[in-house]
């Protein structure tokens, strides 16, 4: 009896530190206030303003599989080619489908910016599309590397 008392113990003392040292979680990330944190982190040089699901499918064509949840953020005025994107993706064909996406949106706003604004083509030249786990961030700012740095900073 006590062998097996201590075979009990041993097992679920191994059991236990199996599961100490398993795969963590992912990271979640909350999108909606992270891009708020951006927004008041960056001094854009226009209103950023939330886009609504119309607006955004129009952008970046959300109809894709994967694609679990999104925030975006745009200029108010459409004066400056400031975005602020985010994504949160299924699996790697989302990821490839989204990163399309996004790079169409930078093809489509280059076409646009370039009679209109082509002061405004340096920031599309330098759109931040980044990856990690599941999530997308795609930024169009004044100042990527803060942005970009958060970014990493909220899925450490």
């Amino acid at each position: 009896m006590k062998k097996l008392a201590v075979f009990a113990l041993c097992t679920l003392m191994i059991l236990s530190l199996a599961a100490c040292g398993s795969k963590s979680e992912a990271k979640e990330l909350d999108l909606d206030a992270f891009a708020k944190q951006v927004i008041d982190a960056v001094e854009y040089d226009d209103d950023m303003v939330q886009l609504n699901e119309q607006i955004a499918s129009e952008y970046y064509g959300l109809s894709f599989d994967g694609l679990e949840q999104w925030v975006a953020y745009g200029s108010g005025t459409a004066a400056t080619t400031n975005e602020l994107m985010l994504m949160r993706l299924k699996d790697d064909a989302a990821v490839s489908a989204a990163k399309e996406a996004v790079q169409k949106r930078i093809d489509d706003q280059t076409s646009n910016y370039e009679g209109y604004r082509p002061d405004e083509l340096f920031r599309l030249e330098n759109a931040v599309i980044e990856v990690r786990g599941s999530y997308l961030l795609f930024s169009i700012s004044p100042d990527n590397d803060t942005v970009t740095k958060l970014f990493e900073d909220a899925l450490k």
